[in-house]
């Protein structure tokens, strides 16, 4: 009668959990490799752990990511300003002796740029008057490249393509968002025109 009961039960010495050999020592990152000594296998088993832990380490990090970025757009116009200000008699200097503005004129030029900077990159961090903050942060570009005989210089301009382009993508966003300031309101498209 005891052998009629261990019919379905497998014996424990010959009991083998993975009876094709499948098993792997590590653990699974939930990629299965076809060929576990292929490089490229290896690569992409690696490169999905890697990819799981940062998505799971960034978790606090992704609700302040557009500040993040918009800081990063507009980083470049704090370090102008701090950098203007730190040298403020080589500024001066350079622009009354080798442009030749006038005493009052190249302070005034120095302030302005540096109050628009500073205040326009802090409005396009804090999402407030995107707009205004992106036309006086381009001025500033353009202005600059003429105070400083820089406009038509290819290095001035390359680097500056880029900034531009950041301003652009912030303006925009700022349009995106200004569309939808009125979501819980009715809209009339065109397909309810006609009805």
């Amino acid at each position: 009668m005891s052998s009629r009961i261990n019919i379905a039960r497998p014996q424990p010495s010959s009991y083998n959990p993975d009876p094709h050999g499948l098993s792997n020592s590590r653990a699974s990152t939930g990629y299965r490799a076809a060929n576990p000594d292929d490089p490229i296998e290896k690569l992409k088993a690696y490169s999905q752990l890697v990819e799981d832990n940062v998505e799971i380490y960034s978790q606090p990090l992704k609700p302040h990511l557009p500040a993040i970025g918009r800081f990063l757009i507009v980083v470049t116009f704090l370090e102008d300003a701090l950098r203007i200000v730190t040298q403020w008699g080589d500024q001066i200097w350079y622009l009354q002796q080798h442009r030749k503005f006038p005493w009052g004129i190249s302070h005034l030029f120095l302030i302005l740029n540096v109050v628009t900077m500073l205040s326009g990159s802090g409005a396009v961090i804090l999402k407030r008057y995107t707009e205004f903050a992106v036309a006086g942060l381009l001025s500033v570009v353009i202005i600059q490249g003429f105070g400083y005989g820089l406009i038509f210089d290819l290095n001035f301009f390359l680097r500056n393509l880029s900034v531009i382009g950041g301003l652009f993508m912030v303006f925009s966003d700022s349009m995106v968002s200004r569309k939808s300031v009125f979501a819980g309101l009715p809209t009339i498209s065109e397909t309810d025109r006609k009805k």
